[in-house]
């Protein structure tokens, strides 16, 4: 019968909820909110009321919490940032696309307050022209912007190091090419004089 078959349902989606190894979540807008809205009222209701209705376990882990329940009922405000320019231009893309997007990353912070790199497919579900939930599917992307930043810091530090060699090559007083070799190295470094010359002395 109809009930039968409602039940079963509702626990091959909480089967498939609970076994996913991919983060999946859906934020709910009560009320909804009217799609016809400027960017930034729309953004501004869902990041006041919009929640953190259902997470499966992947997602709860991603965050530091051992249970999908201590995280649901989060603002979206709590879970992500919304004043933070990268995810700005996150939501001015999910509204632009239609409400969907597609490995779009957003930043955001665990529990003891790191920073996490997500890479988002979410859906909005609209009804009567009202912006009423959000469907996602996430993955940490952490520690390969990690990698990848710290291997551009790596070249843009080789780099300069080749430039300040090749100078002191061509130039008989050091001294006068000694304050750009500097300025180059604390840019590319983003130190500060005391700490290079406290570490030229070990």
């Amino acid at each position: 019968n109809t009930v039968q078959k409602l039940e079963e349902t509702e626990q091959r989606y909480g089967a498939f909820l609970e076994q996913s190894s991919e983060a999946i979540w859906r934020i709910e807008i009560p009320g909804g909110v009217s799609v016809k809205l400027n960017f930034e009222e729309l953004l501004g209701y869902c990041a006041e009321h919009g929640y953190l209705a259902e997470c499966n376990l992947a997602y709860a882990r991603m965050y530091g919490y051992n249970a999908p329940e201590q995280m649901e009922g989060f603002h979206l405000s709590q879970l992500m940032p919304v004043d933070n320019p990268g995810n700005l231009e996150y939501f001015i893309s999910f509204i632009e696309s239609g409400f969907r997007l597609t490995n779009a990353e957003s930043i955001e912070y665990d529990k003891e307050g790191n920073i996490k790199y997500i890479l988002n497919n979410l859906i909005g579900i609209i009804e009567n022209e009202k912006l009423i939930r959000i469907w996602g599917t996430q993955r940490d992307i952490t520690q390969q912007r990690k990698v990848q930043e710290d291997l551009i810091y790596k070249d843009k530090l080789l780099s300069v190091i080749a430039d300040s060699a090749n100078s002191l090559l061509k130039e008989e007083d050091y001294n006068n090419i000694l304050p750009d070799i500097l300025q180059n190295l604390l840019a590319a470094t983003s130190s500060d004089r005391a700490h290079i010359f406290e570490n030229s002395k070990n």
